[in-house]
């Protein structure tokens, strides 16, 4: 796993203090705007209808949603996934991957690195196939199908990796704080 000189791996990289504060400015940056501007401009589009993945449960939902997108929100989600949805989550998942291992680095072996490296690529994966089946779905709508339920899958997949990488990363800082203060005393 070389990647530069002698003693830099690919994993020491991504996991860097430099790394780690860059992509954590990419990642606020960008969660600002998938959270507003993003939003505000597919409302626009959608009949003034909010972000399919925004909502955890939408698989009974998925037809009336789409429906009431119009012709219009159907073809600005499509463009908006491929533009934004598709970058965001290579970022964000690399982001919370790289900011566990940081915090913890110390206490964990370099195979549970790498398995939480692994997990952030999981994360962006199910992230890209929600995207993907939604798209489908959009495409091939009103005859949407096991797309409902394939989009549903992969909405949950993510969400529940993202609130593991979260809680995981509080909790890491919450050690790696309580760890600094023993250590001064």
């Amino acid at each position: 796993m070389e990647l530069i000189g002698k003693d830099a791996t690919l994993l020491d990289r991504v996991t860097g203090k430099i790394f780690v504060l860059v992509m954590g400015i990419v990642f606020i940056t960008g969660f600002i705007l998938m959270n507003t501007v993003v939003p505000d401009y597919f409302m626009t589009q959608a009949n003034g209808n909010a972000y399919v993945d925004t909502n955890i449960f939408y698989a009974s939902e998925l037809e009336g949603i789409l429906q009431a997108y119009g012709e219009a929100g159907r073809e600005c989600y499509v463009k908006l996934s491929i533009l934004c949805d598709f970058i965001f989550p290579l970022q964000y998942s690399l982001f919370f991957a790289s900011c566990l291992i940081l915090t913890l680095k110390k206490y964990l072996s370099l195979k549970l690195q790498k398995t939480f490296l692994l997990l952030g690529g999981v994360l962006c994966l199910s992230d890209w196939m929600e995207n993907i089946f939604i798209i489908t779905a959009i495409t091939r709508f009103p005859n949407i199908g096991v797309l409902t339920i394939m989009a549903q899958t992969m909405t949950l997949l993510k969400s529940a990796l993202f609130i593991i990488f979260l809680l995981v990363i509080f909790f890491g800082i919450i050690i790696l704080v309580v760890s600094k203060i023993k250590n001064r005393k």
